[in-house]
Parts: C-alpha cells; sequence; structure tokens
C-alpha cells in the first residue's frame, strides 16, 4: 500500500485512516502467518540444548569507568 498524500499535507482523519490502514494490513498478515505455522507444541525441544551464550570465563568482558 502506498499513501496518496504526503503526510504534511493530510488532515487528521486521513493520517488516522492512513494508520488504520497499515495496522490492519499487519494484523491481517500476522494472523496469516501464525495460520500456515506448523503447530510447534508438537515439537518436543531437548532439554540439554543450553539457553543463552556460553562463554567461558577468562573471554568475559568487563566494563568500569
Amino acid at each position: 500500500m502506498i499513501a496518496t498524500s504526503h503526510p504534511d499535507t493530510m488532515t487528521v482523519e486521513e493520517r488516522r485512516q492512513e494508520i488504520s490502514r497499515i495496522l490492519a494490513t499487519g494484523l491481517v498478515r500476522y494472523v496469516q502467518q501464525a495460520r500456515m505455522a506448523p503447530d510447534s507444541s508438537s515439537h518436543k525441544s531437548s532439554p540439554l540444548l543450553p539457553i543463552g551464550l556460553d562463554v567461558p570465563a577468562k573471554l568475559r568482558l568487563s566494563v568500569s569507568r
């Protein structure tokens, strides 16, 4: 979707309508993608996978003033 007017020349109501169209388009895309995505509850995640980064102690950085 392309705006038909420059925002500086739009009225308050035209801006609201433009924002509403943009948000509605995003919401529709989100719902469509969510419906097409595979069900994540059917996949088991491995309990052995670490969460976050594993950095050895001697490579850790610190910040001081």
